[in-house]
This record gives structure tokens, C-alpha cells and sequence, in this order.
């Protein structure tokens, strides 16, 4: 509903150190669109974090044009023997030492963006074997 905090853009919480293995389906996989952004945190507290105060805080960009994308990261996941590892469209989120072995997609996503610092990586410190990549 109209002024209610804006969902898809949420920070993830702490993704670390999970493990993923034997499902007919999804092993680690991020539902719906998951573009993290940096919202005034004081404005929601304030309404008991229900509405916000600013509509334009949903953008993905200030009215100066900044980015205003929020680094997430998941951390020492494993997956084995899944079919789809990964999300469809995800922006500033960071797959750190993943393991992915033997799924049938091994990562994928099918939209994202550049992190808002201009430099960090998707994916750092990962092994990726017995499967396919299949990033944009």
C-alpha cells in the first residue's frame, strides 16, 4: 500500500554460513527482486516504521542523482545438488566465499547493476564447479 516502507528495498539481514544441499529445487535463492538501498533509517523509526515520510526515499536514486544502492553480502554458503542457485534480479548483493558445487545452476540472476561504490565485485573469493553460470 501507498507510504508503506519500501519492501523490496531492504538491506539483507546476516546470510552466512548456511548450508544448501539435496533440494528438488532452489538451494540459497533470494525471492522476488532484491535491490538493497539505503533509506533514512530515522524517518521509518519515527513512524514506528510503518510509513515513511518521503516517497522519494523508495528511488534507487537521491534527488542529486547518488545511488542509493546498500552493499549486502552472503557469506560462506554451500550449495550442492540443487537445480537453481541464486535470484532473478538482485543489485549491491554479494555472494563472499560461496561454495557451489554439482547444481545444475550453479548462480544465476538475469538482472543487476554496478555497486554503488563502483568497485565491488558480485562474486570474491568463490568456487563454482559441475554446472553452469549463468549471469547477465
Amino acid at each position: 500500500s501507498e507510504g508503506e516502507a519500501c519492501t523490496v528495498f531492504q538491506p539483507l539481514g546476516r546470510v552466512e554460513g548456511n548450508t544448501f544441499h539435496g533440494h528438488g529445487r532452489f538451494g540459497t535463492y533470494l525471492l522476488s527482486s532484491t535491490w538493497p538501498k539505503q533509506h533514512d533509517i530515522m524517518a521509518l523509526l519515527e513512524n514506528d516504521g510503518k510509513k515513511i515520510s518521503d516517497p522519494d526515499s523508495c528511488t534507487g536514486w537521491t534527488g542529486d542523482g547518488e545511488d542509493r544502492g546498500q552493499p549486502s553480502t552472503l557469506k560462506n554458503n554451500l550449495d550442492y545438488h540443487n537445480t537453481f542457485v541464486g535470484q532473478y534480479d538482485a543489485g549491491d548483493v554479494q555472494y563472499s566465499s560461496h561454495y557451489s558445487t554439482h547444481n545444475n545452476c550453479l548462480i544465476y540472476w538475469k538482472t543487476t547493476k554496478s555497486f554503488a561504490d563502483g568497485c565491488s565485485p558480485h562474486l570474491v573469493a568463490g568456487y563454482y564447479s559441475n554446472g553452469a553460470m549463468n549471469l547477465p
